[in-house]
């Protein structure tokens, strides 16, 4: 299945929450569905981030999306709840959560996130 179809916002977003990517769903002029298409721009700007970051960000949403089209293939039901049933309860999708998740925290931590100091912050994970 194509990335751009079948899947919808909603989807990656469950996605993108379990591994620690704050998104907000807008549609993207041309497309037909919503789609978790920004991230929160100005606050990965405030934290540090450049050019060259947002392309390892945009590397994590694509893995996101790979992930939850993958979720939906192997999810039974067209629902939501079942999308979330399944990307909770099967191992294999969970180890993947967990590895994405883990990227995407060691490559957070190198910016500070507003009110926390730099020396704290790999406390907070």
């Amino acid at each position: 299945m194509p990335v751009g179809e079948g899947i919808d916002g909603s989807r990656v977003e469950k996605v993108l929450e379990s591994v620690h990517i704050a998104a907000n769903k807008n549609t993207v002029p041309g497309d037909v569905f919503l789609f978790a298409g920004a991230s929160r721009t100005p606050a990965l700007t405030s934290r540090g981030f450049i050019e060259e970051d947002f392309t390892e960000v945009a590397k994590f949403f694509d893995a996101a999306v790979k992930l939850a089209v993958k979720i939906k293939i192997d999810t039974k039901g067209t629902k939501l709840k079942d999308f979330v049933a399944n990307m909770q309860s099967d191992v294999h999708i969970q180890s993947d959560i967990a590895k994405l998740r883990h990227d995407v925290e060691e490559y957070a931590k190198q910016f500070p996130t507003i009110g926390f100091e730099k020396e704290t912050i790999s406390n907070i994970y």
